[in-house]
C-alpha cells in the first residue's frame, strides 16, 4: 500500500476527523508503522510495537506527564515484553530490538515531546478589566481646632460617674498595697530559704574532698599509662636500629 493508503487506513480505524490535531496523531502511527517495516518486524512484534507507542502517547499527553515520567514508563512497557517471565512479562523484543526501538523514542517522540504538548494543550485567554462600581466618600467631620475643653466635673450628668471612678481608684490603691506587702513578705521568705544550712555547707565540704581525691587518682593513672607507652615506644626505635 502506498503512504496515502496507509495514512487513510489509519484514520479509519482510529475514526479520526480531519482537523490539525488528528493530523498530528496520524503522523505519529504513520511514522511508526514505518518503522516496523524498515526493520522487518515480525506481526507479533510489530503490533506489541504500535499498542505500547499508541499507549504512551495517549497516557502522557491525556494525563499532562513530564517527559520524564513518560520515559519512565515508556521503559517499563519495553522491559516488561523483552524478559520471558509469565505471567508477569513476555519475551517479544530481543536486544537488539530494545536498543533499536529507544533509539527511535528519543529521536521522535521525546526529542519533539514539548511540541507534542503544546499541540494538545487547550489554551485559553481571558482579559480582566476593573470597573469602579462605587466611590466612597468621608462623612463630614468637625475641625478639632474648633473645639473648647470643658471640665468633666461641670457636668452634671457625669458627677455619679467620677464619684464611682474615685471609690475604684482607691479600692485599686489599697489593694496594690496589699500585694506589696505581701510580695514582700514572700521575698524575705524566700531569702531565708536559699541561704545554706550549715549541714548543707558540711555535705558541699565532703563532696569536694572526695572529688579532689578522684582527680589525683585519675592523673595519677595517667601518668602511669603515658610512661609505659613511652617504654614501649622506645623498645620499638631500639628494635629497629638493631
Amino acid at each position: 500500500a502506498n503512504n496515502l493508503e496507509i495514512r487513510r487506513l489509519i484514520r479509519e480505524m482510529l475514526q479520526l476527523e480531519s482537523s490539525p490535531k488528528n493530523e498530528i496523531i496520524i503522523d505519529f502511527h504513520y511514522n511508526n508503522y514505518i518503522l516496523t517495516r524498515d526493520l522487518s518486524l515480525s506481526v507479533e512484534k510489530a503490533s506489541t510495537f504500535l499498542s505500547i507507542f499508541k499507549f504512551i502517547f495517549e497516557k502522557s499527553l491525556n494525563e499532562k506527564l513530564s517527559d520524564e515520567t513518560s520515559f519512565k514508563i515508556f521503559k517499563e512497557q519495553i522491559l516488561r515484553h523483552a524478559v520471558q517471565r509469565p505471567p508477569f512479562s513476555c519475551g517479544i523484543f530481543s536486544l537488539d530490538d530494545v536498543k533499536q526501538i529507544t533509539d527511535y523514542a528519543l529521536r521522535t517522540f521525546y526529542k519533539h515531546y514539548s511540541l507534542y504538548e503544546f499541540s494538545f494543550t487547550s489554551h485559553q485567554d481571558m482579559s480582566l478589566a476593573t470597573i469602579h462600581r462605587f466611590e466612597g466618600r468621608f462623612p463630614f467631620l468637625l475641625d478639632l481646632g474648633d473645639g473648647q475643653k470643658i471640665d468633666p466635673a461641670e457636668i452634671p450628668a457625669l458627677a455619679e460617674y467620677l464619684k464611682v471612678e474615685e471609690s475604684t481608684e482607691n479600692v485599686a490603691e489599697s489593694t496594690k498595697s496589699r500585694r506589696s506587702g505581701r510580695e514582700t513578705d514572700r521575698s524575705m521568705r524566700s531569702q531565708a530559704e536559699d541561704l545554706p544550712s550549715a549541714e548543707d555547707i558540711k555535705i558541699e565540704k565532703l563532696i569536694n574532698k572526695e572529688m579532689e581525691a578522684l582527680k589525683k587518682q585519675m592523673e595519677e593513672k595517667m601518668k602511669l599509662q603515658d610512661d609505659d607507652f613511652v617504654q614501649k615506644l622506645d623498645g620499638l626505635n631500639s628494635g629497629k636500629k638493631k
